[in-house]
């Protein structure tokens, strides 16, 4: 953890950690970093913030980080998101107001971000209430609104703040946790465990201050949250009694996510993601943004890049984003402002450029993507080798298929099987990999220099 709420989170790094008995890293020194180019880099950032300042989704982001963007139904209230363990997406705007970004400027004393950033997408809150005491908390993202809120049905936004403060304490995934614990609230319903569990904890849906219990159960390993601190996955295969039906997950990986039964490139890459049930890979912006058709065919060659309902072009869309996600990683650059939320910010041409100032290596925007694909097929090959995942797991559970958004904008939509097989194939198909089993052909791994390695 980096301040109270900046995980690195997600690659491996924390059980390579606790593997060392390692608890912490601290670098110290006051040498330059070399720059191929120090002033034209200099010059270029300032290029880069008045844009990210004159963008509109970057202004969103200023608004109300991605907690007030997509959280909880989003500015609008109409943005669909995960509700009662994915059971719907549909949240009415008169209960995502109650845990909206609005609804928690009263605790927010200033506006937080990584070191430099211009956006501040974090807010930090002071809140002291009877029930919970005082609590100090940075946040929140959309993801801790979705998984421990909306998800679990809370619409206690103090109780949502402790949840998500103790998630970070603790060091726990908020995704993982929202699972799990959405997982237990579903068994309880159907009646596989009991609805009374010890420690003063009852697992009904909403009930905030037993979801805070059961919280800090999973961070102490204690009662209930001992099963729950393995992952929705190895606490189904633990609990049995068919509870697996109620463990929303892909790659054995929790899945904490909204858009799935709408948004048909952001649910692809999620269903493709190499470690299973993230939308920080392929999973585009263009729907939410809602792209134009113009900009759509002009920069990505896909006009419906923009159409959340539309099939046509999203395997390619989706691959394609990969390789820019994969970039904008290795540069250790933030995706939001770069590639993701903004196609203007930030395109593959201005990153290799980026990369020229910087270290005085010249590149093609062209062959920067390229190496980000690279890394996107090497992912997929150790997930492979070392966890057996190919197309078969390339899936989202059945109740993204089987059953329907509720209400709101997008009542009746879900995700069609045979349209979402052949997005898979025109997925794979750009990346060069074999179409039947998901996985890289050996020509496609001798192409990108990665025989070696595997």
């Amino acid at each position: 953890m980096v301040d109270r709420a900046h995980a690195a989170g997600w690659g491996g790094s924390g059980a390579i950690f606790g593997a060392k008995n390692l608890k912490a890293i601290v670098a110290v020194g006051d040498a330059p970093l070399p720059l191929h180019d120090a002033e034209g880099l200099q010059e270029k950032a300032r290029q880069l913030a008045w844009r990210i300042g004159a963008s509109e989704a970057m202004a969103g982001l200023v608004r109300g980080g991605t907690h007030g963007m997509a959280g909880a139904g989003g500015f609008s209230g109409l943005v669909p998101t995960a509700v009662r363990n994915l059971q719907d997406e549909y949240l009415p705007p008169e209960t995502a107001r109650a845990i909206g970004e609005a609804a928690y400027r009263e605790w927010e004393t200033r506006r937080m971000g990584c070191f430099g950033c211009p956006v501040r997408c974090l807010h930090e809150y002071v809140m002291d209430s009877d029930g919970h005491g005082k609590v100090i908390s940075e946040g929140m993202h959309a993801n801790s609104v979705r998984g421990l809120g909306s998800n679990l049905g809370i619409d206690d936004r103090a109780s949502l703040l402790v949840a998500h403060t103790l998630c970070n304490e603790y060091g726990l995934d908020v995704d993982g946790v929202a699972a799990a614990v959405a997982f237990a609230l579903e068994c309880a319903d159907q009646g596989v465990l009991e609805r009374q569990q010890e420690g003063g904890v009852t697992l009904n849906w909403g009930d905030g201050v037993s979801i805070v219990r059961l919280i800090e159960q999973i961070g102490k390993r204690q009662g209930l949250g001992k099963v729950l601190s393995q992952g929705a996955y190895e606490a189904a295969q633990q609990i049995g009694k068919d509870s697996q039906r109620f463990a929303m997950t892909t790659k054995k990986v929790g899945i904490n996510e909204q858009g799935l039964r709408t948004h048909r490139a952001w649910a692809l890459g999620i269903m493709t993601s190499t470690r299973g049930g993230g939308h920080l890979g392929g999973s585009p912006q263009t729907e939410n943004r809602r792209v134009a058709a113009e900009v759509g065919e002009r920069l990505l060659g896909i006009p419906k890049a923009g159409d959340p309902g539309a099939y046509e072009g999203k395997g390619r869309l989706t691959a394609y984003t990969e390789g820019v996600k994969a970039v904008v990683d290795s540069l250790g650059l933030c995706y939001f402002a770069f590639g993701w939320y903004d196609l203007s910010l930030g395109g593959v041409n201005e990153l290799a450029e980026l990369y020229r100032l910087a270290s005085g290596e010249r590149i093609s925007g062209e062959e920067l993507h390229r190496f980000g694909l690279k890394v996107h097929t090497l992912e997929r090959q150790l997930s492979y080798k070392l966890a057996g995942y190919q197309r078969k797991d390339d899936t989202l559970p059945d109740r993204i298929f089987n059953t329907p958004v509720s209400g709101g904008p997008y009542a009746g939509e879900h995700l069609d099987r045979h349209q979402t097989e052949r997005m898979l194939d025109e997925y794979y198909r750009y990346l060069g990999w074999d179409v039947a089993s998901g996985l890289p052909t050996e020509e496609q791994v001798k192409a990108l220099g990665l025989e070696n390695l595997i």
